[in-house]
């Protein structure tokens, strides 16, 4: 079997060097997905590893990933501990062997030991001062590390020696990364506008008949009533234009305290101008980024206008708070608040404190795939009882990056109980809510797009006049500056 199995292995290597020598892309992967890199990694075969790092350029195309194309599904971390043990007992027979040293850098980006990385691509530049791919994953590394002054060394180094064409264009988009990520103040923008259609812009109930409380009217006895037909459900189209500017102040150095700020607008046009919405948002607050965390909380001020009169003003207080772990780099922990003051212009009932806290766990799948689950908790302290209520949400949801294509989806259950029955509600009011939001945006060029949002809310309720079902879709170009 070991003979067997050798010779299966031998023979892949001469396929992956005439691959490479004719100018394929990437290394021949098995039915399983993996490479023969990782294939004799795997059966512990120390003399194949060595033979396809100096007789082939599979080095350089190995990502430690394994799956069907694209290939993203990143080996488990058993897999990865075993191959990297492998690959430091033959550094210590070879220790100036660059693709060897090459390939150490790269398993240990995935391993998330930047510091490993940085020494094993640091040796390979030793035994091979032009060797630009080093370079470029030396200076990558000491970027994400926070190494910003040496990573922008690392990259002009690699451009003092005249690269190919791609390998300078690469450079240069990083080292603009860089001179942004160094500037003390940074500006961004985005803007989108485009076409919205809601079938329930006006938030009415299912039927027009509502069952109530019994009550009685000149000898009458009623037990349901009708919904005047302005309050039923209106169906309404037009366009929308939004706008976000965004400013940074960084303190200048890793681990202290940055300023940050916001400005938010939202304003549509409908066919039916009373149901027309504007919202602006101003937001003031701090930053925190350290190695494995980082902290932003923000003041809000804003108000929502509904065709031309005021609806609500709001004052808010949103701290959040991301974690990642130093074992388990693909998990973040994300905790978030708000904690909300709403004044509303005429339905003084609604107006009070408004406060909730979730938490989400998100596991990376990929670089570019996500998925995520949290439960979030809220209580609504109204001025009226019979519009206080405490609520408890789960929400599930993924994302993920497909060439210039963005996809997001997510689902959140809901059930709030309120405190006191309305007067003509049937029985103590509860409600519960799915709400479903899908969003597909493609890059058309540079940072230009095309995006297309959808909303489903389906509202159950104890009291018929909240029971709703709301669809709103959005279709729109966006800018981001």
């Amino acid at each position: 079997m070991a003979v067997r199995r050798r010779f299966i292995l031998a023979s892949v290597i001469t396929i992956t060097t005439m691959a490479l020598a004719a100018g394929a892309p990437e290394t021949f992967r098995n039915a399983e997905g993996e490479t023969p890199l990782q294939v004799a990694l795997r059966e512990s075969d120390r003399s194949e590893v060595v033979r396809l790092l100096t007789e082939t350029q599979v080095a350089y195309f190995e990502t430690f990933t394994r799956g069907p194309a694209p290939h993203d599904t990143p080996l488990p971390s058993a897999d990865l501990d075993h191959a990297f043990s492998i690959l430091l007992g033959l550094v210590r027979e070879h220790p100036r062997l660059p693709a060897l040293n090459f390939s150490i850098g790269t398993l240990s980006i995935k391993r998330n030991d930047l510091g490993r990385a940085e020494l094993a691509l640091e040796r390979v530049l030793q035994a091979a001062p032009d060797n630009h791919r080093a370079g470029v994953e030396l200076a990558r590394v000491c970027a994400l590390s926070g190494q910003h002054d040496a990573a922008r060394r690392h990259y002009e180094h690699v451009l003092g020696q005249d690269p190919p064409p791609n390998v300078t264009r690469n450079i240069q988009d990083q080292l603009a990364t860089l001179n942004r990520l160094s500037k003390r103040f940074q500006l961004s923008a985005r803007f989108d506008a485009g076409a919205i259609a809601d079938d329930n812009v006006n938030v009415g109930p299912n039927s027009d008949s509502i069952a109530v409380y019994p009550f009685t009217v000149g000898g009458l006895e009623y037990t349901a009533l009708y919904v005047a037909p302005s309050s039923q459900p209106i169906d309404a189209e037009g366009a929308y234009a939004a706008a976000t500017v965004a400013m940074l102040y960084d303190g200048g150095r890793p681990g202290h305290w940055g300023l940050s700020s916001d400005i938010n607008y939202y304003e549509n046009w409908l066919d039916e101008a009373e149901q027309e919405t504007r919202l602006a948002q101003v937001a003031l607050g701090l930053k925190h980024a350290a190695k494995h965390s980082l902290f932003q909380g923000s003041v809000r001020a804003g108000r929502i206008w509904t065709g031309s009169d005021t609806l609500v003003d709001t004052i808010s207080i949103a701290p959040a708070y991301l974690r990642t772990f130093a074992s388990r780099r693909d998990l973040h922990w994300i905790s978030t608040a708000l904690l909300q003051q709403r004044e509303y212009d005429t339905r003084n009932a609604y107006d009070g404190l408004y406060a909730a806290l979730e938490q989400v766990l998100r596991v990376m799948l990929s670089e570019r795939a996500s998925l995520f689950a949290g439960l979030r908790a809220t209580h609504n302290n109204a001025d009226h009882d019979a519009f206080t209520y405490t609520g408890l949400s789960s929400i599930a949801g993924a994302s993920t990056i497909w060439g210039r294509l963005r996809l997001y989806a997510s689902a959140r259950y809901t059930r709030n109980d309120y405190d006191q029955r309305e007067v003509l509600a049937p029985e103590d009011r509860v409600d519960t809510q799915w709400l479903i939001n899908a969003k597909a945006s493609l890059r058309l060029m540079g940072n230009t797009g095309i995006e297309l949002k959808h909303q489903y809310t389906a509202n159950g309720s104890t009291f018929d006049l909240y029971d709703y079902e709301r669809n709103v879709t959005m279709v729109g170009l966006w800018g981001r500056f």
